[in-house]
Parts: structure tokens; sequence; C-alpha cells
């Protein structure tokens, strides 16, 4: 190989590694960038506290065993704004999170749903939705609250939603689900009465499919579940939240718990049958 060769082959090396770096520099720096939006984004709320704490008392007992023991009178949550501008869309709920019972007792309930939010006295002044300005509080000082754990939701100054829970203090861009062209089209077919013949087909069969395999308890989620899931953008009864995901559960068969919940908790009615009377050989016996 001529010394003319070595250079051709010395340059192209040198430009290939030059290439690679550029490339490796350029991506880092989006990623920087990416990180420092996100850091601006979270600036304010991350200035936003919930709080929670139990009121409680010393009694005295007769008993020796016992001299002193609490009893719980209430519970306190504050939720305050640090942050120089105003948030709106103030919720505060129990934080669902299942139980995963499949294994011990199939027909019991898998999810808690404590969908009651916290009433705060604002809420009267603010039936629409309850706002903080800055260097002020939300406060509920009243009966005990069953859940340990709650999940604050709010909107902050630039209109991005927000999530936050006393379970790890963590803080969470509530993301909306988007709008997809199946689903839309899957939908528009399920309401168009002329094309009964077609939402049987995409969506009835499947979804009565898969109902029907929940409550017969089977491990597993049916590829029909999974079908209506994706036509449909969701699945058809209320699908938990990301940040309601338990530690072990599995991701994959998370979206369909509550659809789980209700096909199971449906046919445990049916087979006790009305009134708490369970079908028995030969007629009704009482439960």
């Amino acid at each position: 190989m001529t010394e003319t060769n070595w250079i051709s082959v010395t340059q192209l090396m040198v430009n290939i590694v030059l290439g690679t770096v550029t490339i490796a520099l350029f991506i880092q720096g989006q990623r920087d960038r990416r990180r420092v939006q996100d850091d601006r984004r979270r600036e304010q709320a991350s200035k936003i506290s919930l709080l929670r704490h139990e009121k409680s008392e010393r009694t005295r007992t007769e008993s020796p065993a016992f001299a002193e023991s609490w009893t719980i009178l209430g519970t306190n949550v504050t939720v305050h704004n640090d942050s120089d501008l105003p948030i709106t869309q103030v919720m505060v709920r129990p934080l669902h999170r299942s139980q995963w019972l499949q294994h011990s007792d199939p027909f019991a309930r898998r999810t808690d749903y404590l969908s009651e939010q916290v009433r705060f006295p604002q809420s009267v002044q603010q039936p629409f939705g309850l706002s903080i300005l800055p260097a002020e509080a939300l406060v509920y000082d009243g009966e005990y609250l069953p859940s340990s754990d709650l999940v604050l939701s709010f909107t902050d100054g630039a209109g991005v939603t927000w999530v936050k829970t006393t379970f790890d203090g963590q803080l969470w861009r509530a993301i909306p689900r988007p709008v997809t062209l199946r689903s839309k089209l899957t939908q528009w077919i399920q309401r168009t009465r002329w094309l009964g013949w077609l939402a049987w087909i995409v969506h009835t069969a499947p979804y009565r499919h898969a109902t029907l395999r929940f409550r017969q308890t089977k491990s597993g989620i049916p590829w029909s579940a999974r079908w209506v899931r994706f036509t449909w953008g969701s699945c058809p009864i209320g699908e938990p939240e990301p940040w309601d995901l338990p530690i072990g559960a599995p991701a994959n068969e998370w979206p369909y718990d509550a659809w789980i919940d209700v096909a199971r908790r449906s046919e445990q009615r049916r087979r006790r049958g009305p009134c708490g009377i369970r079908r028995a050989t030969g007629g009704w016996t009482y439960v």
C-alpha cells in the first residue's frame, strides 16, 4: 500500500471517529436539554407539599396489662403551596392499591376502591375545583381517614397536571392517554346502529368472551381482552392509573385489574343469588 493510500485510510478513520463523537455529543446535548426542561417543569410542582398525620390522645385502662393506649380522634391533611404561582384543580383522594388475592381467594376484591375525595372546608366556596394561592394551604381537620396512603393531583401555572402521593413522596406528571385513530373508529362502530353486526364482531363478542374468562378465574389475560383494549384504546371498565401499580404486580396485567374485579364480583353475586342466598341442590339456602 502506497503512502497516499495510508493517508487516505487514516483520514477516513479520523473522520469516522470525529463523526461518532459529534453524534454522541449531539445526543447528550439533547438529553441535557430535556433534563433541564423537565427540571423547569417540576420547579413549581416540587414546591407543593402534602402532609398527613393522625390526631390521637392517650387513654388509660383498668387492665394492668395495658396501662395506657392511644385513641385516634381524627386525621389532619394539609396541602401547602410554597411556590410563587397559584395551583388549580386540587384534589386529594385515597390511593387505590391492588391486593392481588387471586391465589388465596379468587372471588376476593382485587382492588380497594376508596374513590371518595378528602372534603376540604374550602370546597363549599370553590365547588368547581379547589385552588391554592402562593404561600397558602388547604387544611382538612376532621374524621379519621381509613386509607393510610393519599394521592394529590393538581394543575400548575403552566397548565400541567401533576400527581404526588404520601406513599413514597414521588412526583409524576399526569399525561393523559392518547386518543388513537383505531379507538375512535372502534367506538364509532359501536355507537352506529346500522353497523351492529360489525360492532358484534369487532367489540361485543371479544368483550363477552374476555368477561366470561375472567369470571372463570383462569390465570392469564385472554387474547380477547387484549384485543378489546387495543381497539377500544383502554379497558372498557375503568383502567387504573399508572401510579396505582403495586410493587410486584405484573405490569402487563395491571390495566385489566378493574375489569377482572368487576367480572369476578358479578360472578360471586350470581352464585349467591338474590338477597345473599346461595344456590344449592334442590333450592336456595341462606348464607
